[in-house]
Formats: structure tokens, sequence, C-alpha cells
């Protein structure tokens, strides 16, 4: 049975009507949808850069001096001279670690144990580039 005129103009209503419900499904969805790029983007904002530096370039040991308990780290363009004491052993020549920088001493935390190594020496280089425009 087809439907006569006045029952497809009544369905063609109903089925508009489910149209406009399903709207404003589709535009929540796409609110909620830039609501959690937003909050992502604060959220990583908020970290900063220097926490995401940390984390993608770790410490890497240069020297190890047990003798005088020292220990030398390179960093990007960062070398560091920390006191390492009795611990020097722990850290294997080569390796890289993980450590936070706190100014006037780097903690690293890992494999079980937490240590604070004081600073003893900081020196920062830059790129230069020949001409004099770096």
């Amino acid at each position: 049975m087809t439907p006569t005129g006045q029952e497809a103009a009544r369905l063609g209503k109903e089925e508009s009507r489910d149209d406009r419900k399903a709207k404003p499904l589709r535009t929540s969805g796409l609110l909620l949808v830039c609501a959690v790029t937003a909050a992502a983007f604060l959220v990583g904002w908020s970290i900063g850069r220097e926490r995401i530096r940390e984390t993608l370039s770790p410490y890497r040991v240069t020297h190890v001096d047990s003798a005088a308990g020292t220990m030398a780290l390179v960093r990007l363009n960062q070398r560091f001279i920390v006191r390492c004491d009795r611990r020097c052993s722990e850290f294997a020549l080569g390796s890289s670690y993980r450590m936070q920088d706190h100014g006037g001493e780097l903690q690293y935390q890992g494999s079980g144990m937490r240590l604070t190594l004081p600073i003893i020496e900081r020196e920062t280089t830059f790129e230069t580039r020949p001409g004099g425009l770096g």
C-alpha cells in the first residue's frame, strides 16, 4: 500500500522532526570534541616547555671520577659537573638518565632510589654561526 498525499506529507514532517532532534546531538558532539581538544591544549601549555624538554632530553654521563666523587653530565647545550660521592658507581659511563634540574642540584629518581646531586659547575654553550649572525 502506498501512502496517500496527506499521509506522505505527515510522514515527511515526522522525518524532519527526527532530523531536528539529531542536529542538537551532532552539535553537542562537536562541542564535546572541541572542549576535549581545548582542555588537552591547556594541560600541555600548563606543563610548559621546560617539562617537555626534560622529558625528551635526558642527561648523558660523559665522565665519572669515583676518587673525587664527581660526575660530568651533558644535556642539549648544557654541561654539568655534579657531586655524587659514594653513589658514583650507580651511574654508567655513556648511559642516559632522566633528572630534574632544581637550580643548584639535579634530582634523580629511578632504580628504587632518589638521589640529590649538588651541581658544582654548570656550563651553557650557544650555537654561533659564521659572520656574527648567530
